[in-house]
């Protein structure tokens, strides 16, 4: 029984073989290349917010914050 999807495995992008964990926006799976640059942008927006890193759970909380005000539905 195969339990992957069709054409691949599970986080995978077809065209460049690496991973890319599932993500979804207005209740619908999110473009990967649109959720690739929305993490960078809210990345970017964190980090210019602070002097602390990335890893503080502070950064981490805004960060989520930030992609779930672009619309994502943050799951795990």
């Amino acid at each position: 029984m195969n339990c992957l999807p069709e054409g691949g495995a599970y986080g995978l992008v077809a065209d460049s073989g690496t991973f890319a964990p599932s993500a979804y926006k207005d209740g619908r799976e999110a473009d990967p290349k649109q959720h690739s640059t929305d993490r960078d942008l809210c990345f970017k927006q964190v980090q210019a917010q602070t002097d602390l890193a990335m890893t503080e759970s502070t950064n981490i909380t805004k960060f989520r914050k930030c992609l779930v005000g672009r619309g994502y539905l943050l799951v795990g």
